[in-house]
């Protein structure tokens, strides 16, 4: 193949040298007429063949149609396509050190940038400059151009039989080569006689664009793309760097109700830890608040219309509501505005709720961890090095979140998604079941169990109960008056706590479940238990239930049974051990 394509390479130099000496002497012959009447051609693109002896347009056309013919047929592709493999790391090069990507397609670098795709070719034939402020579906017709059998840069341009032999995958196609600007082949691109007649399609990204092959769009014409197109598509590995995103922040809150469970169950919240639990509750809100905004950001139909529903829990309130809305989204309705500043804000946040992270854990070591006995550090007997104790424990732990986030992740990534996201956001449309992200579902729930006007609308009840759900928490120190701290040692406070959990994956269901009449009135019931469970039932327990006795120390709790385990036969077991107690 080598061979040929240096044959045809030399047999065509010589051709235009020889048809340029012949159109010269011509011309010179004439009586000071032009050597040609159609028009101006660029230096490094000329045609196979000799040089028309006659000048005549008619006759001109009738020997190019005839000399390109022969040429397609000679040729079928096996040199374009030995053009395209030895040129694209010059076209990468050349686009790479351009200014911009209007100065690396113009017709002074045609010589330069060798063909790789017939679209992007006609560009640099044409010298059709890109507009980037154009946005994404921005085409551009171009017909007649080239011809059969025009040459770039002394090699064949098209031929008829190779039409698909030059235009490679896209994806194999380095995205250096492309400066940030997306240039697909045309699904119209047809070929005839006078050349090639179709479309170019280009996609721009903006406002962002980082180079090379990345893009990213807080524009409501293209947020969807970049995310569903972009990411998930073109960029390598993009799609999974979109599922560990998207499900981390689901096992990230998966984590965080555990952990707040926890510390409802063994009492965290009680003195002297009240700061520990209020930082502990800010972080969850900054969660939300970055979780809510990075889900809108994608701009499917959920994206948009849970932006609808969510910032719509403002103008609930009378006076003051609707400007806040309208504050908040920048507009009337979920648009360029909110979207950008959305985009500002999920990125942000995250920086925030590190440094309240910090402060969290410094509240922490003022007190000193707590444990699930709840009684207080006597003596050094009653700690442990945090490693390798409880780096071996936590370690455990966190290796089998990570197992489970990954098999998620590969297998089932859109499992605790929904669907209808990966539907381009459509204010026309409304989805006929609107629905948070999972991890809201239980306020979702407490949100819509408010169905009747009473004083107030009904609406406005619902987002105070909901708001009202979350600030409860930070009023537990003040609730729950009970000394002791560890629900392991307050029999009547577990079964209620078990209840609440029940309660709010009750809650849960309810709210991520299209409404009926048993499904409202259930969530009305759990809404209702959930309030109670605070407001009535733990102060009420805390007051009047009667404790187990608590151990004398952390060790005496967890050595309890040591001692006669470890005693020798026929020997008395140490004080203090459950078997001593047994026997005395």
């Amino acid at each position: 193949m080598q061979q040929k394509f240096l044959a045809y390479s030399v047999r065509n130099a010589l051709l235009a040298v020889v048809g340029t000496t012949l159109a010269l002497a011509a011309g010179a012959a004439c009586a000071g007429t032009p050597a040609a009447t159609g028009g101006t051609v660029p230096a490094a693109i000329t045609t196979s063949g000799p040089a028309a002896t006659t000048p005549t347009p008619q006759d001109d056309t009738m020997a190019k149609k005839q000399e390109n013919k022969k040429a397609a047929v000679q040729l079928q592709g096996v040199t374009v396509s030995a053009g395209i493999q030895a040129s694209q790391q010059r076209s990468i090069d050349i686009k790479r050190n351009a200014p911009n990507i209007e100065d690396s397609i113009t017709a002074v670098n045609i010589g330069e940038l060798p063909d790789v795709s017939i679209t992007d070719s006609l560009q640099r034939l044409t010298g059709v400059q890109i507009d980037r402020s154009a946005g994404e579906g921005t085409s551009l017709s171009v017909r007649g151009l080239p011809e059969v059998g025009t040459t770039l840069n002394g090699l064949p341009f098209i031929t008829a039989d190779n039409i698909d032999s030059i235009q490679p995958n896209y994806g194999t196609l380095p995205a250096a080569m492309f400066s940030g600007v997306d240039v697909f082949k045309s699904p119209t691109a047809s070929m005839l006689d006078s050349g090639i007649s179709g479309t170019v399609n280009l996609r721009t990204y903006q406002p962002f664009d980082f180079n090379p092959g990345w893009s990213v769009t807080a524009s409501a014409e293209g947020a969807f793309t970049s995310v569903n197109q972009l990411i998930m598509r073109d960029v390598n590995a993009g799609w999974l760097l979109r599922y560990a995103h998207m499900n981390g922040a689901s096992f990230f809150f998966i984590v965080t109700y555990i952990h707040i469970f926890r510390g409802l169950y063994y009492g965290s919240y009680k003195a002297p830890r009240e700061l520990v639990w209020m930082l502990g509750l800010v972080i969850y809100l900054l969660m939300m608040a970055t979780a809510f905004m990075g889900y809108v950001l994608p701009w499917g139909q959920m994206s948009y219309w849970g932006a609808q529903v969510i910032t719509g829990f403002f103008s609930a309130f009378p006076l003051v509501g609707e400007p806040i809305r309208i504050w908040l989204l920048g507009g009337y309705a979920p648009d360029q505005a909110a979207l950008t500043r959305f985009f500002s804000l999920h990125y942000l946040l995250p920086f925030i709720i590190a440094a309240v992270v910090i402060l969290h854990i410094w509240a922490l070591h003022i007190p000193g961890s707590s444990n699930p006995t709840g009684v207080d550090v006597k003596d050094e007997k009653d700690t442990l090095p945090f490693h390798p104790f409880y780096t071996a424990k936590d370690g455990w732990f966190a290796g089998g979140v990570l197992l489970v986030y990954a098999i998620v992740t590969y297998f089932a990534p859109n499992y605790l998604g929904h669907p209808d996201n990966y539907i381009p956001a459509n204010a026309l449309a409304t989805p006929a079941h609107i629905v948070p992200e999972w991890y809201f579902w239980p306020f979702y729930a407490i949100l819509r169990s408010f169905t009747v006007d009473f004083i107030l609308e009904a609406k406005l009840w619902g987002v105070l109960a909901m708001f009202g759900s979350i600030l409860l928490l930070f009023f537990l120190p003040w609730l729950d008056r009970s000394p002791v701290r560890s629900g392991a040692y307050r029999p009547v406070f577990k079964r209620f706590f078990w209840l609440l959990v029940i309660d709010v994956l009750i809650l849960g269901y309810v709210g991520g479940a299209p409404l009926n009449w048993w499904r409202t009135a259930l969530g009305q019931i759990a809404a209702a238990y959930y309030f109670l469970h605070f407001l009535v039932i733990l102060p009420l327990v805390s007051a009047f239930e009667t404790p187990l006795p608590l151990p004398r120390s952390i060790s005496e709790s967890v050595l309890h049974g040591e001692g006669a385990e470890a005693a020798p036969a026929g020997s008395s077991p140490r004080g203090g051990s459950t078997a001593a107690a047994v026997v005395q």
